[in-house]
């Protein structure tokens, strides 16, 4: 109990600290300088100047400093993350000249451009944004294509466990893993093969 009940006094006694260090601050500020309340950082308050004139370093120490603060677990190092981008765009739009008009980014939830950048060039923007998401598909299309492969294997696996062991297989030439009839082979190669040819021409027209 004792030690609980002093625990809690310290806790006080180093709110009122913090606080009296904070009016102290205020307090031998210069008259003439602005302040303003620091953007993510409640109860303080800074020099509008400093803000000004570099809002994106500003922001890149907040989110910093977050991230120090929270480096614990991977929530919360996914939610500083979210936060710096947070920060990044709102210090790109505190930074944009007043006079230039902007706009929400086709295609890019949560995010604004120069109207005059979209404007100006309509068909290389949606290439860009295209692109980036080839980039970021491309993952899952190599997983795709992985499972692909395997339910292929597993279907020819079926299929030879169900030929007739009465009637004689071979490899498919130029099928590798493949396995055929001998009988269907030897009756027409010739037919075989422009099948063979045949079916590398769609495939390599599809790439």
């Amino acid at each position: 109990m004792g030690s609980n009940g002093s625990t809690q006094n310290e806790m006080k006694n180093k709110e009122y600290s913090n606080s009296y260090a904070k009016a102290a601050k205020v307090a031998t500020w210069p008259a003439d300088k602005k302040t303003m309340k620091a953007p993510g950082m409640e109860g303080t308050r800074m020099y509008r100047n400093d803000f000004e004139d570099n809002p994106k370093r500003y922001f890149q120490k907040l989110g910093h400093d977050d991230q120090k603060r929270n480096n614990g677990s991977t929530q919360n190092e996914m939610k500083n993350k979210e936060y710096s981008n947070s920060y990044a765009k709102a210090a790109k739009v505190a930074t944009w000249p007043a006079d230039k008009k902007t706009m929400k980014a086709p295609g890019r939830e949560g995010t604004r451009m120069y109207r005059n950048d979209f404007e100006d060039n309509p068909k290389r923007y949606f290439q860009k944004l295209r692109h980036d998401d080839q980039k970021r598909n491309n993952g899952s299309t190599q997983n795709e294509m992985k499972n692909k492969e395997y339910s292929n294997s597993y279907a020819k696996a079926a299929k030879v466990a169900t030929w007739p062991a009465d009637k004689k297989t071979m490899k498919a030439p130029g099928r590798e893993g493949t396995r055929m009839y001998r009988n269907d082979f030897e009756d027409n190669p010739k037919r075989y093969f422009q099948k063979l040819h045949h079916d590398d021409q769609k495939r390599k027209q599809s790439k």
